[in-house]
């Protein structure tokens, strides 16, 4: 572990750190894996996905299809975004903290289990995030008139952008792994698997948080909403408030300053 830190250190200057289980790189990026990882973070993660999350899963996907089209009043489509946000931030900012809520969930059901229970809710609380975002651009699409002249850029523009942040989302989950990914380090309180910086981690400080947030900025600027990159930009800056107050300060108690660099 400390031969890892101190590599990390000489490699990676003012870049963030990930942590992943030792895996091959052909493994790493076989389309299988992408696919396995592509699913997990959109909340379906096949290998846990018991009964029960499929079925909490399986409704949201026919509400995402066959219910939520029809409510197009901006109010709902407000109260939906802010209710996703709410249960998003809401829980990892009550149960990931130092002393939050997981040393209940731990004591009660054991690390695993607990774990479980709360990778579970957040995959559930990420999907409807990400779909109450895109709902309130589609429904409030051509609230940016000042862009309707420029709408060939735009619309170049927003592809370029739901590409780069979903590309670079889908790697760092790839890099670090799903159990990262779903907060596994913090709800334990302790690394998970080995030290390494890699990936999108060699180039960006926060790849998940920063450029793998680009696509629903994207999202917004296709629909020409100024809801969606209103509620977009709020729901980034919530993010990073959970990161700098709780998430980094984990992070600096773990492994230290000088061997994370975390800016």
């Amino acid at each position: 572990m400390n031969e890892s830190i101190n590599n990390a250190n000489r490699s990676a200057g003012q870049f963030s750190c990930c942590w992943q289980v030792e895996q091959t790189r052909a493994g790493l990026y076989s389309p299988g894996n992408l696919l396995y990882v592509t699913l997990g973070i959109s909340g379906f993660i096949l290998d846990r996905l018991s009964w029960r999350r499929a079925l909490v899963m399986g409704v949201s996907l026919g509400w995402a299809w066959y219910g939520l089209p029809d409510l197009t009043d901006l109010w709902f489509c407000v109260a939906y975004v802010m209710l996703s946000m709410l249960l998003y931030l809401g829980l990892i900012s009550s149960v990931l903290p130092q002393h939050g809520l997981r040393l209940n969930w731990i004591g009660a059901k054991g690390e695993e289990k607990a774990f479980r229970a709360f990778e579970g809710l957040f995959a559930f609380a990420f999907f409807h995030n990400g779909l109450a975002l895109t709902h309130i651009s589609q429904q409030t699409a051509s609230t940016l008139p000042a862009f309707q002249s420029m709408d060939s850029i735009i619309t170049i523009l927003a592809i370029v952008l739901i590409f780069t942040g979903t590309a670079v989302k889908i790697w760092s989950a790839l890099v670090v792994g799903l159990p990262v990914y779903y907060w596994k380090y913090m709800f334990l309180g302790r690394a998970v698997g080995g030290f390494v910086v890699r990936g999108p981690y060699r180039y960006l400080a926060n790849p998940m948080y920063g450029v793998g947030q680009l696509q629903v900025y994207g999202i917004a600027l296709y629909y020409h909403s100024f809801y969606g990159l209103l509620f977009a930009a709020l729901n980034q800056l919530l993010v990073f408030g959970f990161y700098y107050v709780v998430e980094r300060p984990f992070m600096k108690r773990t492994f230290g300053i000088s061997a994370l660099s975390v800016n």
